[in-house]
């Protein structure tokens, strides 16, 4: 059945006299088409565009937290949607908008290196189990992943990162430490750690930093 002119099928042919593939000129598929033009110029502006984009860096973040042992219903809290919502988005391979990737993106950069709370029996349990699926899934972990690279569907994790798995920042650091007093270079070193080169910078910077802070000495 035809579409009234204004959507989609006018908008990307056939044109008016039927040729497919042309788009419609008429003046009401003009007028759709430059509103929603202006539209998506006025969102622009007020950093309120949400167009979808790769889910390919959303998943992988989502995944990299799992790994770390937090569960879909805890992550879910925290971007404000549900668990149900949430385990699309794990194993979406099309698009998302550009407020979830932006929203697991933000909380993926504040708890990458910070282990889930095990205060209580309950809270134990879940991190083991999230931990056993991520595992068994072979979701990797965020030290497996380069900053640079995570979005890109066409990039794999570090080379060797099992190596690196469960390992502690401040042990990764120490290590890293020693390995550069060797002599060995910062690509080096994250080879034979097992981990990204970005994930082995943002681990010195911290090292440094905390370093600073505690009057410790670090590179």
């Amino acid at each position: 059945m035809d579409r009234p002119h204004g959507a989609t099928r006018y908008r990307r042919g056939p044109d008016e006299n039927g040729n497919p593939g042309k788009g419609c000129r008429c003046a009401t598929c003009r007028d759709v088409v430059n509103s929603k033009d202006r539209h998506r110029r006025r969102m622009i502006a007020y950093g309120r565009w949400n167009a979808r984009q790769d889910a390919t860096g959303t998943r992988r973040r989502l995944q990299a937290l799992m790994r770390c042992g937090y569960s879909l219903p805890a992550l879910a809290v925290r971007l404000g949607c549900t668990r149900q919502e949430l385990r699309v988005k794990l194993h979406d391979r099309g698009s998302v908008t550009g407020k979830t990737a932006r929203a697991v993106a933000v909380l993926y950069d504040e708890l990458w290196d910070q282990p889930p709370p095990e205060r209580t029996h309950f809270e134990k349990i879940s991190v083991s189990r999230t931990r056993a699926y991520a595992r068994k899934h072979g979701f990797p972990p965020p030290l497996a992943w380069d900053d640079d690279t995570i979005d890109n569907p066409g990039a794999g994790p570090a080379d060797g990162w099992e190596r690196g798995e469960g390992r502690e920042w401040r042990t990764l650091a120490e290590e890293a430490l020693d390995l550069l007093g060797f002599g060995l270079g910062r690509a080096e070193a994250a080879e034979r750690l097992g981990v990204s080169r970005s994930t082995l910078s943002t681990t010195l910077a911290r090292a440094r930093k905390q370093g600073g802070e505690n009057g410790d000495v670090a590179a």
